[in-house]
């Protein structure tokens, strides 16, 4: 199966800076560097001591390293904060939970477990997934988080507000809590761990980041050394797609409820290829700028990788992005047959049906 793969995917999740090395740990009296504990087992400090991630500076870049520090007392879920970066950069969560603030000393945060972003131990409960963020936890520059955190779960359709405001486009879940909590997640494109959207914090409140605006710095989308995050648009809106096939440039794109569209099947007067309402491709339902050839595309286009392996999620056939065929050179999913066309596209390969309909294995 051919399927055309518009997700950018650039962005890391979380609301952390650019992936750095650690601070190497000070050699101990034998000359040997020790080595690091085990943040997920707990294991390798001592007695009233917790394995965690350390703030070693923020400025003019965010270091940090795993490390053994005096365990705190702040259980999950109540508040807490870092102390200054260096000595005391590490927060008062009890063992086994991390500071959401871990970015920000003395800001306050809420303590939330640690996690196997693998699927083992330890492992979250049924309302929570398994994330990692970026600049946390890294054994190492080179290699992915040893560890991770259990985020909220939630659903990109109910629990985010479209409009930033709270008023046309208010959400109508509740998992995310305050108004300037919104839910996001990146397609998996296929690699393990599947798919989640989780409860994170909008990085940019205020600032009008909707569907089809560039995530640059210049727009206060992306930080000061030009990077973009999951969470840098609006609640309801993703840096996930590149301007067009001419440029690199990431924009928000607003998040949808799919419905099939193919050749002569795709509702009255093509209705379909916009998506279900209250959460269509279109200034009804969400802010920006929306082109004529507004679709919908489900979200199993993207858990997909390069040898066709799909990792299908909860949010497959019910979770879609608002792309506009346009700028990609790409024919509406309303002109094309289900399988097969002369093009080289067909509805399948432009993810407009769902997987069901599409016959994915």
């Amino acid at each position: 199966m051919r399927v055309v793969f518009l997700f950018a995917l650039a962005a890391a999740c979380g609301g952390g800076g650019p992936l750095v090395g650690h601070a190497i740990p000070p050699v101990d009296a034998g000359g040997t560097p020790p080595g690091p504990c085990n943040v997920l087992a707990q294991t390798g400090c001592g007695v009233g001591e917790k394995c965690t991630w350390i703030v070693d500076a923020t400025t003019p870049t965010y270091v940090g390293h795993i490390g053994c520090v005096p365990t705190g007392v702040q259980g999950v879920g109540a508040p807490c904060e870092l102390g200054a970066a260096g000595a005391t950069g590490y927060d008062n969560c009890a063992k086994g939970s991390i500071c959401s603030a871990y970015r920000k000393p003395s800001t306050v945060g809420v303590c939330e477990s640690i996690c196997d972003p693998q699927g083992g131990i330890p492992t979250c409960d049924d309302s929570h997934a398994c994330v990692s963020y970026p600049d946390l936890f890294l054994a190492r520059a080179t290699a992915p988080p040893v560890a991770g955190v259990c985020a909220a779960a939630c659903d990109p359709l109910d629990d985010n507000d479209f409009d930033g405001s709270g008023s046309a486009f208010s959400r109508t879940g509740s998992a995310c809590g305050s108004a300037d909590t919104g839910c996001y997640g990146a397609p998996s494109r296929g690699t393990a761990p599947k798919t989640t959207f989780t409860c994170m914090r909008e990085l940019n409140p205020g600032t009008p980041l909707v569907h089809r605006t560039e995530c640059t710095t210049t727009t206060g989308c992306a930080d000061v050394d030009g990077l973009v995050y999951i969470n840098s648009c609006n609640e309801g809106y993703e840096p996930l797609l590149h301007e067009s096939t001419a440029t690199s440039t990431l924009v928000c794109v607003a998040m949808c409820h799919p419905l099939d569209c193919f050749a002569g099947n795709c509702g009255s007067g093509d209705a379909n290829r916009q998506g279900a309402a209250p959460h269509r491709c279109a200034s009804t339902d969400a802010l920006g700028a929306f082109g004529s050839d507004e679709e919908c595309q489900y979200l199993w286009a993207s858990e997909i990788d390069g040898s066709g392996h799909w990792l299908p999620s909860a949010y497959s056939d019910v979770v879609g992005i608002c792309v506009d065929h346009t700028p990609y050179g790409l024919p509406s999913c309303a002109t094309l047959p289900l399988h097969g066309s002369g093009s080289g596209y067909d509805a399948v390969s432009l993810g407009c049906v769902s997987s069901q309909t599409a016959g994915l294995p």
